[in-house]
């Protein structure tokens, strides 16, 4: 076992550790409780040694994250298991909260048994404020990306509305010039039915061979041709 010398410098190695760390780390007593100073956490919160001790730490905690936070170390102390979890806590230098992950592991001796915890606050407001401002981002481009496609449908469904009240007949064919959508065909053609065929397998009348030409002509040339046929 460890002299009282090699314990007395092991505590001062520790003390130099906290006092020289840019980490808040602090110790408490087998319960939970802190009974000793950490001067890295007054330096951050403007506590003082009296204010820090015990419990006094939640005061240092943001009122939203502090019944949590009590919650999730009373649970880690009792189940003996490292606490990890992220809290907000007072920062003087600023005057506001700043996001800091804490972490703590039981310290126990050669029989096993735990006779205090070790721990340290990592200052993560940087992250954590930018992940905010990204999810942000994204819940103002998604509902962007809502309302353009909203605007898109009900543009749609004038557009359709329009062309349904038309008195002149609308189609859009694709390049082997089969019907994708058509709009006030011939009373004697049913728009369902002719939507995926051409002229020429729904009608073998006069003029159909004339208006497929004038199509595929239109596709070839890419420019706009007008011409009377007869059926």
């Amino acid at each position: 076992m460890p002299t009282s010398e090699e314990l007395r410098k092991s505590e001062e190695q520790f003390r130099a550790l906290v006092d020289a760390s840019a980490q808040i780390i602090w110790r408490t007593d087998a319960e939970g409780c802190v009974a000793e100073d950490s001067p890295s956490w007054r330096a951050f919160t403007g506590q003082s040694v009296a204010a820090w001790l015990s419990n006094g730490w939640l005061d240092a905690v943001h009122p939203d994250d502090r019944g949590q936070a009590e919650l999730r170390w009373q649970e880690a102390v009792e189940s003996e298991m490292p606490f990890d979890n992220e809290v907000r806590v007072y920062h003087a230098a600023s005057g506001r909260y700043r996001w800091t992950h804490a972490r703590a592991v039981p310290l126990r001796d050669a029989d096993g048994a735990i006779y205090g915890w070790i721990g340290m606050n990592t200052d993560v407001d940087a992250r954590r404020r930018a992940q905010a401002a990204l999810e942000e981002l994204t819940a103002t481009l998604e509902q962007r990306v809502r309302e353009r496609a909203e605007a898109l449908r009900a543009s749609e469904e004038r557009y359709r509305t329009a062309l349904k009240n038309s008195p002149v007949v609308f189609a859009r064919v694709d390049a082997e010039l089969r019907y994708e959508w058509i709009f006030n065909p011939h009373p004697d053609f049913d728009a369902a039915a002719m939507v995926g065929k051409r002229d020429d397998e729904l009608d073998d009348g006069p003029g159909i061979q004339a208006l497929i030409e004038l199509k595929r002509r239109v596709f070839e040339r890419g420019e706009q041709e007008r011409r009377e046929i007869t059926f």
